[in-house]
Order: structure tokens, then sequence, then C-alpha cells
């Protein structure tokens, strides 16, 4: 069953996968905008789910793994030596080339790199090397058919997001040994995505429909409400709304997913359009920056682009340089 879900929803996937990439590169644009130019508000609930739609489609894709053997092999070769690659690659640049500090030696370069993230979004990539890890471990409980204990880790997985809220409303923060917290979300978007693959939305009755899209929509508002009573700092925040590990966060992602599910076709053209770029989107993933702070920044500081026609060339010109590097990583 979950083998036929899965031949015949792909497409849907493609669509994920092509918005993720698109709002990452875009969101990554952002930092050119001045503030009166741009909205924060408006930044998180449309860019609010952006890299997170990869957990989901992870999940969907990879769960569950049936042979831990030919996973992690198949996983290093096309995620995690590129991602090593690209870790120095941009590491060597900030540091030691872009960077303030003169170059350091070599034998130093290389103790630096396991330790040093050179920028904040490859942080999915560690993140999701982690899971990975984890992945033939969570399959044993889905193989088993435990479907209700999946449920029951998803209502859990949900409920953490209100901590921060929590956090906020009575001033409180919370200890870096509470790793319940953290643990819970990233896993949560692994396994929400696979339960949304074999039990899509539409297969489910009305009531649960309504209910369930009635609390997603109600957790992805609820900072709007509370952000004028008990927002007093950008530490609480960023907590309240920009953490991937918020109700309104997860809710905003699941809400997107779910409506994106809902699409079976574009037209043949479209279609083949989507995948191709949907095969490519990894690539860009690790490729990105670098057009966007080699070629595009340079640009706007030459007078030669605007921040809008230098998103527009980013994204441009990292979907052609992705096209090379998809085979190599296939």
């Amino acid at each position: 069953m979950q083998q036929a879900i899965k031949h015949n929803e792909t497409q849907y996937s493609y669509l994920i996968r092509v918005v993720a990439i698109l709002l990452v590169i875009i969101d990554h644009c952002t930092a050119w905008y001045s503030a009166e130019d741009i909205d924060w508000k408006i930044c998180v609930y449309v860019f609010g789910c952006d890299s997170l739609l990869f957990f989901l489609v992870s999940g969907a894709h990879n769960l569950p793994v049936t042979d831990t053997r030919r996973f992690y092999l198949r996983r290093l070769r096309i995620v995690g030596i590129p991602t090593i690659i690209f870790t120095i690659l941009y590491a060597f640049l900030d540091r030691y080339v872009a960077g303030p500090e003169p170059a350091r030696a070599a034998y130093r370069f290389l103790l630096d790199v396991p330790f040093y993230l050179p920028q904040d979004w490859l942080w999915y990539m560690y993140v999701l090397g982690g899971l990975y890890l984890i992945a033939p471990f969570i399959s044993q409980v889905i193989l088993n058919g435990k479907k209700r204990l999946i449920e029951f880790f998803l209502c859990l997985w949900l409920f953490t997001g209100y901590f921060p809220y929590i956090e906020a409303f009575f001033g409180r923060q919370m200890p870096v040994e509470n790793v319940f917290y953290p643990f819970c979300g990233y896993l949560g978007y692994m396994l929400a995505g696979w339960y949304l693959l074999c039990y899509p939305f539409r297969t489910w009755s009305m009531a649960h429909k309504m209910s369930v899209m009635s609390l997603l929509i109600f957790n992805a508002l609820l900072p709007l409400a509370i952000s004028h009573t008990t927002i007093d700092s950008y530490c609480t925040l960023h907590g309240v709304y920009k953490c991937n590990l918020t109700a309104c966060i997860m809710s905003l992602t699941l809400i997107v997913f779910i409506l994106l599910q809902q699409v079976e076709t574009l037209g043949r053209r479209a279609d083949k359009v989507v995948k191709f770029i949907a095969k490519t989107s990894f690539a860009m993933y690790l490729l990105h920056y670098l057009v966007a702070n080699y070629v595009s920044m340079p640009m706007i500081d030459s007078g030669y682009l605007t921040p809008f026609t230098a998103t527009l060339t980013t994204l441009a010109v990292t979907t052609l340089a992705a096209i090379p590097l998809r085979y190599l990583i296939k």
C-alpha cells in the first residue's frame, strides 16, 4: 500500500520541493532589502516553512527504511559527501578569503571545519544527517504497523510547539538541558511527512479534516494575538515567531504541505519542468549562497542591480549552475 501511494503521488512531492527551494533562495535574499521595504511579519508567514518542507518530503520519500546498509550508503553518497565538500568550500571562502582574519596554517583550517558552520543555512544539512542516522530505528515502529503510536508522537510533537509561547507568556527561559523540545521537533517533521503520504488529508473524514485544519490555522495565527501583549525583546520575538519548532511554524508548514498535496497535475509540460527543477533542488540549495554572495551582492554594491533584480539574478544563475552539479551528485 505504501509503495503504491509513493508511486502515484510523486508529482506533488516534486512541486513541494520546487516551492521549498524557491522560498529558501528568496528568503536568503531578503537581507538586501531595507526595513522600510519589507515587513518581517509577512516574511515569517511567507518564508517560515521554506526548508522545513524538505524535512516533510524527506520523511515521505525515505521512511520506512527496509535496507539499512543501502540506505546509509546512498545517503552518504548523494547527501553526506556533497555537504562536507561545500562546508569546506564555504568555510574557506568566508573565513579565509572574504573574512577579516588572516589565512591560517592548513592544519588549523582542517581542524576548524568539523566544528564550524560557515553559514547559518547549512544547519539543515546537518540536522537532516542526524535524522537519517536514526531513520532505520524509527522505521521499525512504522513497519510494525504502530499507526496509533505515530499519531501519539505527532500530537506530542505539536504540543511541544507551544513551549516558546509559554516561555514568552510567563517570562521564563527554557534551560538548554530541555532536550525533549528540540529533539521532538525535526523528527516530527519527517514522521508527519510519512504520515501524510500514507494517509493523505483527502482520505480523512470531514470531521477529522475540520478539526485538524481548524487547529492548524489557530496555531498559525496565534503569534499575532500575543505579539502586542507579551513580546518585549528580540530574543522572545524570534522564539515566538521565527523558531522552526513553534506551533505556528509547524502548523504553517503542514498547511502548505497539505494544500500542495492536493495538486495532482499542472499539465504535462509544466509537470516535466517541475520535476526537473525538483531533482535539481539539492544542488540549488548547495550553490545559492555562493551565487548570492559572490555574484549578486557585488553587483548590488556596484549599483548594477537593485535588490529585486538581484533576487531574480540569484534564482536564474543558481538554477543554471546547479544543472551540471545535479548530475555529479546523482
